[in-house]
């Protein structure tokens, strides 16, 4: 993995590709700064507004430039740049768009910058923290690829609109020399709502993807993959997964489960709209958990990430 520095004057996190991935004092020590900041803040503070939107904008200014990489600037989205110059998002949203809270009034020039560079949207499940409307419109207009599982089901008054590719448990199939594989799966805390979540393996020629969502990992058997390609890069829900089961467990299972080789990456932290549930973790106590399994050897030749707003991580 090969470091880029970009410089990020006015914004608290610089966007750095990382190359040991590693906990550090600093990293701690920029971690607290967020979560102070983003804890105490209303949702819609001009700061915090201002940093997911500058972080979009550098991810797709950068990402590209440093590919194969991958970044998660926000909740669950992830930004995916494959070595053939291809741009995936999963799960793409910023925090105006869901959950009943004030508009944040995203600049059309944003919409614009991302339904033009990136290549294909998927969209896991409809609940708005994974399923943004306007951007999923802006991409159906320029005529971009936005894949759905099946059967997804939005809540009024946004709903989406006719040409989204809806796909099936199972389903596998070739897009612009990437291999999509796709599995439906249980929401965490489903309570029989029977809320599919599509999870999404991606091979790019060089490195495997699986990106997991909101699917719950206590359920071993649908969790798994029986599959005979090996995960590179795993992206999945940390914290907050089963109150049956401590964060610590969780993600014991769920690597054991999936054998990621080279990368782990935990999604779903920090998100506002889930603040206080326990259901969205703070980024120092995620270091603290992977910390202590580093700390007691099973983290083996993996590296972890905590990835936020413009950072990116080079494969």
């Amino acid at each position: 993995m090969v470091p880029v520095a970009r410089a990020a004057a006015g914004r608290v996190v610089q966007g750095v590709v990382l190359t040991t991935i590693t906990f550090s004092s600093r990293d701690r020590e920029t971690v607290q700064d967020l979560d102070e900041r983003f804890h105490r803040s209303d949702a819609c503070d001009p700061w915090v507004k201002s940093f997911f939107i500058h972080a979009y904008r550098d991810l797709f200014d950068d990402i590209r430039s440093v590919a194969p990489a991958v970044a998660v600037p926000y909740n669950c989205g992830t930004l995916i740049a494959a070595p053939n110059g291809k741009l995936v998002g999963i799960d793409l949203t910023l925090l105006e768009n869901y959950y009943g809270g004030r508009d944040w009034n995203v600049p059309g020039w944003l919409y614009d910058l991302i339904s033009d560079r990136l290549d294909v949207l998927i969209v896991s499940h409809g609940h708005w923290d994974h399923c943004w409307v306007e951007l999923i419109w802006s991409m159906i207009r320029k005529g971009k690829t936005v894949i759905v599982p099946e059967g997804i089901r939005t809540c009024a008054p946004k709903f989406l609109p006719q040409g989204c590719r809806g796909v099936a448990d199972d389903a596998r199939f070739w897009w612009n020399g990437l291999h999509f594989a796709f599995h439906h799966n249980r929401h965490v805390y489903d309570g029989g709502r029977g809320m599919n979540v599509l999870t999404t393996r991606i091979w790019d020629g060089r490195n495997v993807y699986l990106h997991t969502s909101d699917a719950d990992p206590t359920d071993e058997e649908r969790f798994r993959w029986h599959d005979p390609h090996p995960v590179d890069v795993l992206l999945f829900k940390f914290g907050g997964v089963s109150p049956f089961v401590s964060d610590y467990d969780a993600l014991v299972r769920t690597v054991d489960l999936i054998s990621p080789r080279k990368l782990l990456l935990p999604i779903h932290l920090n998100e506002f709209g889930h603040r206080g549930t326990g259901a969205a973790l703070p980024y120092g106590h995620t270091y603290d958990v992977f910390e202590r399994y580093r700390a007691e050897g099973r983290l083996g030749s993996r590296r972890y990430a905590v990835l936020f707003g413009n950072r990116i991580v080079r494969l």
